[in-house]
């Protein structure tokens, strides 16, 4: 029989174990708060109200560095603020430690935590003026700049400058954005409701134009705001994204000086500022011949020779080497069945005294695959190639996946270039808003896969990306947020962080080794 004094023992050690055990179910249930063991990265996003004051002696160290949103900062030593960027972010964190409050990130993986630390212990150590035993005080500096914390980071830790880019991943790129900071007026992002041909169909729907910058004219908000195009910051920006995508190509938009879209202002002033930032970038550009009012033959021959006069001896300008070793300008032309084929043979046959070839403004000509008779139509005009830009699969007979298989084969039949064109999804009901038929979701990134898969499976020369910033279409790979307004939500890419499809772009790029 056990002594009545071990007995009176063991029920205290009892109740101290359980003690322990319930503090430590309290200290895990505080933890799951702010990690995700499901492991899905999102977009750093606060919690619904503030964190209770002594949130950060319960946690402890964990999210003294990962940083608790809406908490107190311990231990200010002298007033202060300061604004922290974070890639992934739309405006830089505000730090304001003379009142003790501030907007910081969760991780939402277990995992991430110790990236979170390693990045940000200096951060929080020293940069913030945040103290731990021990700590010696900082030099203040107002600006820090964190590295990406995203997935790639998770498993590279490569910085995006130190990935090689692919010169035959191509991207359309669209220069027709601006704002009243920039350029006294918004263009493209107030895009008109288009009105359905029928004209009883029409009164169904919405007219009149967008109200940005909470109203614009599509489905996704952009994470770099009602931007413009024009804005040096903005295309410094998007090089980078483009780059960290492992792009190699911008395909520009482009119209003739004095000439744009209904809804923009004349671009090819901002041509040679794009190509300078491209090449600091390392980064190529060719040139997407829009359908303008008139565009023939003759005036899109006008259009190579001042396009190759112009910035043909521009370090970015990007040339397709040819069979024969020669290096030669590429141009994608939209709509170009909208010309004859046996009025483009006279600028791309040899044998006319108007043809391009063999003369110092020849390139290579890449026309737009829509429906099948267009075979025969690319053949007779002389083109060098063919692409198929739409990014919805079954549209057109071009853009359905299952066709690009055979489109393959007559192009190698055809010793022609094939750049089929894949692209994240299809959303443009804020500007065509009867076209819901023809939206394609994204699936998570699903879409996207299965469509760059559909055309690694064929081995072309070149993929093409619908697009890198088409934002009407919804085929954009840029970086988007969440954003709403009234009671309106736009799509995003949630679960997924703002630059998830940069880096599935990335990913997928990987398996693409083009045949000459």
């Amino acid at each position: 029989m056990i002594p009545r004094r071990w007995r009176s023992l063991r029920c205290v050690a009892g109740f101290v174990v359980i003690l322990f055990v319930l503090g430590c179910m309290v200290a895990i249930a505080n933890i799951t708060q702010v990690v995700d063991f499901e492991g899905r990265l999102s977009a750093f996003e606060p919690f619904e109200g503030k964190e209770p004051k002594p949130a950060l002696k319960r946690k402890g160290k964990f999210l003294e560095d990962a940083f608790v949103l809406r908490t107190e900062i311990p231990n200010v030593r002298e007033p202060e603020k300061v604004d922290i960027e974070i890639p992934n972010v739309r405006e830089p964190v505000k730090v304001d430690i003379e009142n003790k409050v501030t907007n910081m990130i969760i991780p939402q993986q277990e995992k991430e935590v110790k990236i979170v630390r390693e990045n940000l212990k200096n951060v929080t150590n020293h940069k913030l003026g945040l103290q731990r035993k021990g700590g010696k005080k900082p030099k203040a500096k107002k600006v820090v700049k964190l590295s990406y914390l995203n997935e790639d980071l998770l498993k590279d830790t490569r910085e995006w400058h130190e990935i090689p880019p692919n010169y035959n991943l191509h991207a359309f790129y669209y220069p027709w954005y601006g704002n009243p900071d920039n350029d006294k007026l918004y263009l493209h992002w107030n895009h008109e409701y288009l009105p359905h041909w029928n004209k009883k169909m029409a009164r169904k729907w919405p007219t009149g134009v967008h109200q940005p910058p909470d109203d614009v004219g599509s489905n996704f908000y952009p994470q770099l705001g009602c931007y413009s195009s024009s804005d040096d910051v903005i295309i410094t920006e998007h090089m980078k994204q483009l780059r960290f995508a492992s792009i190699g190509v911008l395909v520009l938009s482009w119209y003739p000086p004095g000439q744009a879209d209904e809804q923009g202002k004349p671009s090819d002033k901002l041509v040679r500022k794009i190509m300078d930032i491209a090449h600091d970038h390392q980064i190529r550009v060719a040139f997407h011949s829009e359908p303008y009012d008139g565009r023939n033959e003759m005036k899109f021959s006008d259009d190579v020779r001042y396009i190759i006069d112009t910035y043909g001896n521009h370090p970015a300008l990007y040339r397709q080497p040819t069979k024969d070793k020669r290096l030669l300008p590429l141009f994608y032309l939209y709509d170009s069945y909208l010309v004859n084929a046996t009025h483009w043979a006279k600028i791309f046959r040899r044998g006319f005294p108007t043809s391009l070839r063999g003369t110092k403004h020849d390139g290579i000509f890449l026309g737009l695959f829509v429906e099948n008779k267009h075979r025969s139509d690319v053949l007779r005009a002389g083109f060098d190639g063919f692409y198929t830009y739409f990014a919805s699969s079954g549209f057109t007979h071009g853009s359905t996946w299952t066709s690009w298989k055979t489109l393959r084969q007559f192009a190698g039949q055809s010793n022609l270039l094939f750049a089929p064109s894949v692209g994240p999804g299809y959303m443009d009901t804020r500007v065509r808003p009867w076209n819901g038929i023809n939206t394609k979701w994204r699936e998570n990134g699903d879409y996207y896969d299965k469509s760059f898969r559909a055309a690694l499976a064929t081995n072309p020369s070149i993929i093409s990306i619908t697009s890198y910033n088409e934002w009407h279409e919804g085929t954009q790979i840029e970086s988007a947020i969440p954003y709403s307004y009234g009671n309106y939500s736009y799509q995003d890419y949630s679960p997924n962080q703002p630059d998830y499809y940069l880096k599935l772009t990335r990913q997928l790029g990987e398996h693409f080794e083009p045949t000459r």
